[in-house]
């Protein structure tokens, strides 16, 4: 195996282990070691039945499959499943197929490029051992009502040099005072009737690998208010050459019609390997939103929100993850 193989295969593994406690209740130490594949988009009808069982339940987006289980499609119905050694196949209409680790030798399977995700990388989307009480716990004791919230950059790295700063008010106020700084002093500051600006072309140049940090002030005509001061990072050129071709790796693979889970899935995947959050949640929003029945999409989406402090929307997410697991 190459080192681009052993790159991918750590991404799939780790993207196991974000999912591992999905629909389908599983043993996490037993998930964590067994699991061979990831059932990644589904439309119509896809049922599934665990090894060693007669019975067929209806499966849900994310789940892990193990060594002898068969998924099951309905007429009009496909499913697509991502395995561990980088390939992922199509389950067409009609068919039952049993989850096996040599399936992928088949003419049926695709290879999912290497240039998806950077060597020794790691996904850490999910809290090993914890459950959504424990993280909801954590997240409501920590809460604080602010009028004044920060919607981007949010304590992630960003790809653009010249970002735009987007705040949201519970109440109207007649001016904004945004301003950045470092841990050596004010970088920039401006003030706008907006609730969005973005950094000038003539203001200090951003550095990549530098922490900045910012912070919104609210004014009217008797108050001010201040919003809680939040970071983010510019990519270095290294990382930034790792998304794009990761991406460009991607856009090769599925045409702009067929964009799916699947596709959002390893997008939001590589993003988060790279620490840019914002665009990994907006690839994990779509697939919460087209798969509003999965826990596991849920948990990731939770989880993504509460890595970058968005503590409402994450107890959101992980409390709808939490009925939808004690659902099934």
């Amino acid at each position: 195996m190459n080192r681009i193989q052993s790159a991918l295969c750590c991404l799939t593994l780790c993207c196991f282990a974000i999912v591992c406690t999905a629909a389908f209740p599983v043993d996490f130490a037993h998930a964590q070691n067994n699991r061979v594949a990831l059932l990644t988009e589904l439309s119509g009808t896809v049922e599934l039945s665990r090894s060693g069982s007669a019975s067929f339940e209806r499966a849900d987006w994310g789940i892990p499959l193990f060594e002898g289980d068969r998924l099951r499609t309905a007429a009009s119905s496909q499913a697509i499943v991502l395995f561990a050694n980088n390939n992922m196949m199509t389950v067409g209409a009609g068919n039952t197929f049993t989850i096996s680790s040599g399936s992928t030798s088949s003419a049926a399977s695709q290879p999912v490029s290497g240039a998806i995700i950077s060597a020794d990388a790691d996904l850490t989307l999910h809290r090993a051992g914890q459950g959504e009480i424990e993280v909801l716990g954590g997240l409501r004791n920590s809460s604080s009502r602010n009028d004044l919230i920060l919607d981007h950059p949010l304590n992630a790295k960003i790809t653009s040099s010249q970002p735009e700063f987007s705040w949201s008010t519970r109440d109207d106020y007649e001016m904004y005072r945004v301003t950045i700084q470092t841990s050596s002093g004010v970088v920039w500051t401006t003030e706008t009737t907006a609730q969005a600006v973005s950094y000038p072309d003539e203001a200090p140049i951003l550095s990549p690998g530098e922490t900045y940090f910012w912070r919104v002030e609210a004014e009217d005509m008797l108050d001010v208010t201040e919003s809680s001061l939040t970071s983010f990072e510019i990519v270095s050129a290294e990382e930034g050459d790792a998304l794009e071709a990761g991406l460009t790796s991607l856009q090769d693979m599925y045409d702009a019609e067929n964009r799916g889970a699947a596709y959002h899935f390893l997008v939001g995947s590589l993003y988060a390997k790279h620490g840019v959050y914002g665009d990994a949640i907006s690839a994990f929003e779509w697939i919460a939103e087209s798969n509003s029945e999965s826990a596991s999409a849920h948990r990731i989406l939770g989880n993504l929100y509460a890595e970058v402090g968005m503590k409402d929307a994450a107890i959101k997410s992980l409390q709808r993850a939490m009925d939808l697991t004690q659902e099934n």
